[in-house]
């Protein structure tokens, strides 16, 4: 792709002849894909670019010639960028033949590697499947404590979906829309209970505590906020719903219309 360098060659001489920028090559050494010959912060001459060159060969090896006006290619940097995704990621996958490479032959070097938009996309979606973080679905239910919603999980309490982290390759969890049904199916927090019954968060507060239903909690922790379905409707929400009888027993005796709680 490039006219042969002999000899080890510094940053700046390695960018020019391979069109590649600092944040590019800062990624692909973070991936540990390529990296300098010699280590020492002060050494001048410090890239082998033979293999950049050896690189830049494997990755483009079934590539497709394509035209720079050509809008359904995307440089490989910019569709790791934008996907979130390291751009050892998205080389691995091409190198496995998952992600098709076009080569535009009018720029040289790393600036010719172009993707196909809609794979990295799919590459994307296998490394951060749909839902939310613990933190993030907490919020909507009301529970802005952090670390709350992790605890659970990790307590085994509600289910969470195990992901690999493509950036820092650790396993992490989300929330996906089936984890979030099996929280509403065993859980209630204040604001969901209210929107449930329309009623204000104030009133389930002290419709909770006067039933004396508790907070979820194991052996080493209580978890603040959120309370078992099965609690709430058995004590906090049946106690609503006979003074609420009460009530409409009590209007039918009288000669009055009801307006709220009273009668005219």
């Amino acid at each position: 792709m490039n006219e042969k360098l002999d000899g080890l060659i510094n940053v700046a001489v390695l960018r020019k002849a391979f069109s590649i920028s600092d944040v590019q090559l800062n990624a692909l050494k973070a991936a540990k894909i390529v990296e300098p010959t010699v280590q020492r912060a002060r050494a001048r001459s410090a890239w082998d670019p033979t293999k950049i060159e050896s690189f830049l060969s494997k990755l483009t090896e079934k590539s497709t010639d394509i035209s720079r006006d050509d809008q359904s290619w995307e440089h490989i940097h910019d569709a790791a960028v934008r996907c979130r995704l390291t751009i050892g990621i998205v080389v691995a996958a091409v190198l496995k033949g998952d992600v098709a490479v076009g080569i535009d032959h009018k720029r040289k070097g790393y600036a010719a590697v172009h993707v196909v938009p809609e794979k990295v996309d799919a590459l994307a979606k296998e490394h951060f499947p749909e839902g939310q973080s613990p933190f993030v679905f907490g919020q909507a239910l009301g529970i802005v404590t952090k670390g709350t919603m992790q605890a659970l999980i990790d307590s085994g309490l509600m289910e969470a979906t195990v992901i690999l982290d493509p950036k820092s390759g650790k396993s992490r969890h989300r929330v996906t829309a089936a984890d979030a049904d099996a929280f509403h199916a065993k859980f209630l927090t204040l604001r969901t209970a209210a929107a449930e019954v329309v009623e204000p968060k104030r009133v389930i507060k002290a419709l909770i505590e006067a039933s004396e239903v508790e907070e979820v909690s194991t052996a080493h922790q209580s978890f603040d906020g959120i309370y078992l379905r099965q609690d709430v409707e058995s004590y906090a929400l049946r106690n609503r719903n006979r003074k609420l009888n009460l009530q409409k027993t009590t209007a039918r005796k009288g000669d009055g219309v009801i307006f709220g709680k009273g009668m005219l």
